[in-house]
């Protein structure tokens, strides 16, 4: 009884220490792009130049949007979190939910000046999943690269006789400061002056979709390469 009660204690400490956390790093992510808000809207307000009202304006308009995804990967990570939550699943293209999420991230990639090495199979693979959910791991997935890493991305798309296998790899200036063992977790970054302007949720929801469609996402590195790495099993019709 006491040994029970001791381990209570020490889940409840931990607990508490994760929630500090949490409201910590929640605090620090949204303070920033609201203070940075503040500003501009006091610089609009003493310009009378057109061009630089403009200016003012498209940047406050991109902290709002900045700010608006932040919120929303906080509700979505909360969402996930609720052990009653479930997935609506259904047969699904997985291929196709690739390709098209990809296309929409090509004005990201040229502006970036990225052109990424592809190896994709042909054809549908078919998964027992959820369209919206499979975009969202993959774009978790392609932002993660787009932040975090270099001038050099490749993803690949196969099957094998039971697995789809999606995997995003880009080259990384600091290897060593990335501990893959972390990378899933919730408001982890690597970058410890948290220049990004990101809740380090991504790719935690990442995960949690993945798991609740019955997936795998695992990262390694392998000298200057970061690599994540999506497996679903593959749905064969009779």
């Amino acid at each position: 009884i006491l040994d029970a009660s001791e381990q209570l204690i020490q889940e409840a400490a931990l607990g508490k220490r994760s929630l500090k956390e949490a409201i910590t790093n929640i605090s620090h992510d949204i303070r920033t792009p609201l203070t940075s808000l503040d500003g501009f809207f006091q610089l609009l307000k003493k310009t009378d130049s057109k061009e630089e009202q403009m200016q003012y304006v498209c940047i406050i308009q991109n902290r709002i949007d900045s700010l608006k995804e932040m919120l929303e990967k906080l509700f979505d990570y909360a969402k996930l979190q609720d052990e009653a939550y479930q997935l609506q699943m259904e047969p699904i293209d997985f291929s196709q939910s690739v390709c098209s999420t990809l296309l929409s991230f090509y004005n990201e990639f040229k502006e970036r000046q990225i052109v990424p090495q592809t190896n994709f199979v042909d054809g549908s693979i078919y998964i027992n999943g959820n369209v919206e959910a499979v975009k969202r791991i993959v774009q978790n997935v392609l932002k993660n690269a787009l932040e975090h890493g270099s001038k050099e991305v490749a993803l690949e798309l196969k099957q094998t006789d039971s697995q789809v296998i999606f995997s995003c790899s880009n080259k990384v200036e600091h290897p060593e400061a990335i501990d893959v063992t972390q990378i899933f977790s919730r408001f982890y970054k690597s970058d410890s002056a948290r220049t990004h302007s990101s809740t380090g949720l991504g790719l935690a929801i990442a995960k949690s979709l993945t798991e609740l469609m019955n997936g795998t996402i695992v990262a390694e590195i392998s000298e200057d390469w970061f690599k994540m790495t999506v497996e679903f099993p593959v749905l064969k019709f009779k």
